[in-house]
């Protein structure tokens, strides 16, 4: 399945929960007053909206692939193939499942490409206050 076939899938998927969510909330929207309404609503939008987030997520890292140490070019070796991440965010709950992976030759840890493209530009402006991107650039690991 290629990208645009995945998108059109979850944006059906997702059409179809939050219907059902949506008539299911329904009865009680029509009985509160405006503020009842508005948490009704709220409270569909996190239930649909926090697995949008995950899917599309996932839709992204799957266009990914492992690359090079951004730091010094080396072998980036599997740390994890799916570390789930639990988050909590402002249209809902979600849980993430990323890839990392670990430098064999200066040690960076990097969470997929995008992750690491950020490091590498933090460790080339290392020059400032920022002790972590120094620590980048020195080779040393990060702390997730």
């Amino acid at each position: 399945m290629d990208r645009e076939d995945l998108s059109a899938a979850i944006i059906q998927e997702m059409g179809a929960v939050f219907m059902a969510a949506l008539a299911e909330a329904w009865p009680s929207v029509l009985e509160a007053d405006l503020a009842g309404m508005e948490q009704q609503l709220r409270q569909v939008g996190r239930a649909v909206f926090g697995p949008v987030v995950e899917r599309a997520a996932a839709a992204q890292a799957a266009g990914l692939d492992r690359g090079a140490c951004p730091a010094c070019g080396g072998r980036l070796q599997s740390v994890d193939q799916a570390r789930p991440r639990h988050l909590q965010g402002l249209v809902g709950d979600y849980t993430l499942h990323r890839a990392y992976y670990q430098c064999a030759g200066c040690g960076l840890s990097v969470r997929g490409v995008r992750a690491g493209a950020r490091a590498a530009r933090r460790a080339a402006g290392a020059g400032g206050g920022d002790a972590r991107a120094r620590a980048v650039a020195r080779g040393l690991p990060r702390r997730d």
